[in-house]
């Protein structure tokens, strides 16, 4: 009897235990966003077309939304150029100033920063999109520190302007079993951009189809070759001029992806007087961490046009 009732009593007293711990567990309140920084930031404008030559005027407005006062420093801020695409080139920097700016609540203060489109050599730039940088430091009266950077896009444009034109070519390359058409290539006076579709092997759409009301879905035999996007890396070469393709937005179709080059951010554009436009897509990876499964094909899949003449030839690793 007593070996009966300790054991019951252990068994309350673990009972006791359990209901505690979930207790307290349903009373943690949930976390929530990280609290939005005091300082509000605008560049003024956030993107901006400029001839050879001609002087880039920025306009970067700090505004206190808090109601505290605010310390920046450095103050002028940091500012760095970029090519939007080659973000490791600095192109020029100029150091953060050695004064601490006081905001004080709804308080604004506004800098206008120039930029004559010359290097660190004071060489002129290239023709192309360029991101321009500023990195802000923000410390509030309670000591708590916030790292703030803002970006501004400059394309400054070629002399004999850009080529405007709408190619669509149409055309396909298989290598390593992978399908590739290019449908369609926008050139504007602001960009570029290259429209293409891949069909992967054993390709299923992200959602199985449902054989009929109330039956099970039907699954593919694999599990789906994309159920998250693949990284695909490509680059477009200009008269010799070699360029990266970017950030591609994919987007799943039920017989293949559709992929947009230069949807998120410009591409440069195409010089006016140019006369080949050549499309490398080099390699596309992909990863799926709860199928656990790896796939990685290379290219190339290449697609060249000749804008003299409008016409698209084609040069690929297999076909």
């Amino acid at each position: 009897m007593d070996r009966t009732r300790s054991r019951s009593v252990c068994f309350a007293a673990l009972l006791l235990i359990l209901i505690t711990t979930l207790w307290h567990a349903s009373c943690i309140p949930p976390t929530g966003p990280p609290p939005a920084p005091p300082l509000e930031v605008s560049v003024v404008p956030e993107e901006a077309v400029y001839s050879p030559a001609e002087v880039v005027d920025v306009e970067l407005s700090l505004t206190n939304v808090s109601s505290d006062s605010i310390t920046v420093k450095p103050y002028p801020p940091e500012m760095q150029v970029r090519p939007l695409w080659n973000r490791d080139e600095v192109v020029i920097s100029q150091p953060g100033g050695a004064q601490a700016l006081e905001l004080e609540p709804d308080s604004t203060a506004t800098l206008e920063f120039t930029w004559d489109q010359k290097d660190d050599y004071g060489e002129q730039v290239p023709s192309r999109w360029y991101q321009v940088s500023f990195g802000i430091t923000a410390i509030e009266t309670g000591g708590r520190t916030w790292e703030l950077q803002r970006r501004h896009r400059v394309l400054i444009q070629h002399p004999q302007g850009a080529m405007q034109r709408v190619i669509e070519p149409d055309e396909s390359r298989t290598v390593d079993e992978v399908t590739i058409t290019l449908a369609r290539v926008e050139m504007s006076q602001t960009r570029v951009e290259f429209y293409i579709f891949v069909v992967p092997p054993e390709y299923y759409p992200p959602e199985p189809p449902q054989l009929s009301e109330g039956a099970p879905l039907c699954r593919p035999p694999h599990p789906p070759v994309a159920p998250r996007a693949p990284s695909i890396e490509a680059q477009y070469v200009v008269d010799g001029v070699t360029k990266k393709a970017g950030t591609p937005r994919i987007r799943q179709e039920d017989d293949g992806m559709s992929v947009t080059f230069g949807y998120f951010a410009p591409l440069d554009p195409v010089p006016g007087d140019a006369q080949q436009l050549t499309l490398r897509i080099t390699e596309i990876d992909w990863h799926d961490a709860a199928w656990q499964i790896d796939h990685h094909w290379e290219g190339p899949w290449e697609f060249e046009i000749s804008l003299a003449q409008s016409s698209l030839f084609a040069r690929s690793g297999g076909v």
